[in-house]
């Protein structure tokens, strides 16, 4: 039985490869700093969250006076929601270095 050659291996065997994968360039996502996460239970029938947010006070420009009791002021409310969506992809690999190293 002769003897088999470096030129007679195939290219994907031929080479070797590292079992520690090279770290990929991820964007920075800054705006995931802020982020709030929340959790939607589980069988609660929906996929929207409703977050809500209270407006700031107008500057109070008098004085207050003792004995007196100052106007109330209201509150503006603002409802934000959010629904959840999944977004994915798949790959296709085909690992022929895997398959022909058997050979």
């Amino acid at each position: 039985m002769p003897n088999t050659t470096r030129t007679q291996i195939p290219a994907e065997v031929n080479n070797f490869y590292d079992r520690t994968l090279l770290e990929r360039v991820m964007p920075l996502l800054t705006h995931l700093r802020w982020a709030q996460i929340r959790d939607i239970p589980k069988n609660s029938g929906t996929k929207t969250i409703k977050f809500r947010r209270y407006g700031n006070l107008t500057a109070a420009t008098t004085p207050l006076q003792e004995g007196i009791t100052p106007a109330g002021s209201q509150l503006s409310v603002t409802d934000i929601t959010a629904t959840v969506a999944q977004y994915g992809k798949n790959i296709i690999a085909v690992f022929k270095s895997f398959l022909m190293s058997t050979i």
